[in-house]
This record gives C-alpha cells, structure tokens and sequence, in this order.
C-alpha cells in the first residue's frame, strides 16, 4: 500500500471511531460524604461515607440525611432539636461527567433545583439557625469553575425562612473534557433555652442537552450516579415544593 493509502486508511479510522471525544473516560468514583449530630451526647456523632439515610433520634429531636445517587443525584439534610441542644446535619456529593460525541462542544442545560427552610424561637438566647443548599460546577479538564457555590446560603437566623430555586443554566460543553459537580447540604438548628427547631435543606441539578443536540452526543457520569427522568419546569416546582413541605411538617410535629 502506498505513504498516500496508509494515509486515507489512519483517517478514515479516525473519523469513525470519532477521535476527539468519542472514547469515554474512567472517571473517578462517586465521592460522598458527611456528619450527623446533637451537641450533646448521647447518641454519639456518625460521620458516613455512603449513599442512603443516616439519622439519629433521641430525646433531642432528630438528624438525618440523604444523600440519592439514582435516579438523580440529591441531597436532603434534616434537623429538629429539642431546647438546650443544636443539632446539625452537613453533608456533600461529589461526582464525575462528561459530553461523549464526535467532537467540538454541545449545547447541555443544566436544571437545578433547591429548598431550605427552617424556624426557630425568637427572642430567646442563643436559638437560631443556618442552611445551605448549594452546587458548584468545574471543568477539570481547563482548571474552570463554572458554577461556584449557587443556592441557599443563609447566615445565622432567628424565627422563620423559606426559600426555593428552580434554575435553567445554558452552557457550551467540550466534549471529551471531564467536569466535577459538588452539591452541599447542609442544616444546624437550636432554640435555645425553650421551645424547638428545625430545619431542611435540599439539593439537586439535573444534565440534559439543548435542542437540537443528536442521539450521537450522550452523557458519561461517574459510577453509580444516574441522570434520568429529567424533569419539566412544572415538575421541578413539585420537587422544591415536596422539600419545602417536609420541613414544614417537621415544624409542625414539633
């Protein structure tokens, strides 16, 4: 074969196998991880590094999170404590993507919704609370951050808060570039010296590309972590309302 067929051939290859973006890569595992607690014990601390539900229940009131890998990604931190305690529960989610195709960069948006609400006595010493309920979005590949630290992020508060998002983010995505998505929830909360708390906070954005974009484009996420049944808007309101109201169920209880 000639210098030019040998040339023709590598090209021909090149285009089939779609250099350029068409290989996954071995991204790295689902990293998850976390604390649940009273400020005094008992129940001892747990600190957990797995997907589920971790809590803790005593004469305190109640820790818990959940941290969800399918069929989305999310994370859900809940506390109620009794007087003279603050109870907290933090925990966050890091995972792997990338766009596969054949090449160059694609239209991808990303559907981020999130809740926090909470309440606590008003007027008494040392009752309060704080929330988070935020994601952050980097190219690893370039060193970018995309999205830093968006959502809730409340200072300490007293009495009653109740937010929710429900977000749209239009991006240009590279293929064969390997992102990190963080998502962070977290919930301390105390009355102080009388009365009750609690609080929720609740997180969790969804990949899926813009119009137009062709069956050869897919996603390609760490191991374990799911991205379907993405949501319309209608239903994303459902979602942030569902959060918002288990919080509100916690007040009420207490």
């Amino acid at each position: 074969m000639t210098r030019l067929g040998i040339r023709m051939v590598g090209v021909c290859a090149c285009l089939l196998l779609g250099v350029g973006g068409g290989q996954a890569s071995v991204l790295s595992p689902a990293l998850v991880g976390g604390s649940i607690f009273f400020n005094l014990s008992p129940p001892p601390r747990v600190n957990f590094t797995t997907f589920g539900t971790h809590s803790l229940t005593g004469p305190g009131g109640l820790v818990q999170f959940t941290a969800t890998p399918q069929p989305a990604p999310s994370l859900l931190a809940e506390v109620t404590a009794e007087a003279g305690l603050f109870n907290r529960s933090t925990g966050s989610l890091i995972y792997q993507m990338e766009v596969l195709g054949p090449g160059g960069s694609v239209a991808v948006s990303v559907q981020a919704a999130g809740s926090a609400s909470a309440s606590s006595p008003v007027g008494n010493p040392f009752s309060g609370f704080a929330l988070k309920a935020l994601w952050r979005f980097e190219d690893l590949s370039t060193a970018s951050l995309l999205v830093n630290d968006e959502g809730i992020n409340t200072p300490a508060l007293t009495g009653s808060f109740s937010e929710s998002f429900a977000k749209t983010y239009d991006m240009m995505l590279t293929v064969g570039h390997v992102y990190r998505v963080t998502l962070v929830a977290d919930v301390g909360a105390g009355p102080g010296s009388s009365g009750k708390a609690s609080g929720t906070a609740f997180i969790d954005p969804i990949f899926t590309f813009g119009p137009g974009v062709g069956p050869e484009f897919s996603f390609n996420l760490s191991d374990g972590i799911g991205n379907s049944g993405v949501p319309e808007p209608g239903t994303l309101g459902l979602m942030v309302a569902g959060a918002l109201g288990i919080g509100v169920w916690r007040m009420r209880r207490g």
